[in-house]
């Protein structure tokens, strides 16, 4: 369901102190991947919820990151943004 989907996905973007305006932006960039809203939703979500388990050291994300050296956890959301992070991840 796509409200409940959202819905996590804001919640989990608050406590990264993302804005709206962001989580919306990537989820359109998501949605002309080809995916539909609800799973644009659903994939933001979970990238969210890693980025949230690495800025505490927890997971396998912040294990990969650090052998890569790359910056995820919710710091580097905060100054370089969304979807820097996320191009980053490419």
């Amino acid at each position: 369901d796509l409200a409940r989907s959202m819905g996590n996905t804001i919640n989990s973007a608050a406590q990264l102190d993302l804005g709206i305006p962001e989580v919306v932006a990537a989820m359109e960039t998501l949605v002309n991947t080809g995916l539909s809203a609800d799973e644009s939703a659903t994939s933001l979500n979970a990238f969210l919820v890693t980025v949230l388990d690495a800025s505490t050291g927890q997971g396998e994300a912040a294990k990969a990151a650090k052998q890569l050296g790359l910056e995820f956890n919710a710091t580097a959301l905060r100054t370089k943004g969304l979807s820097k992070v996320m191009e980053d991840m490419l």
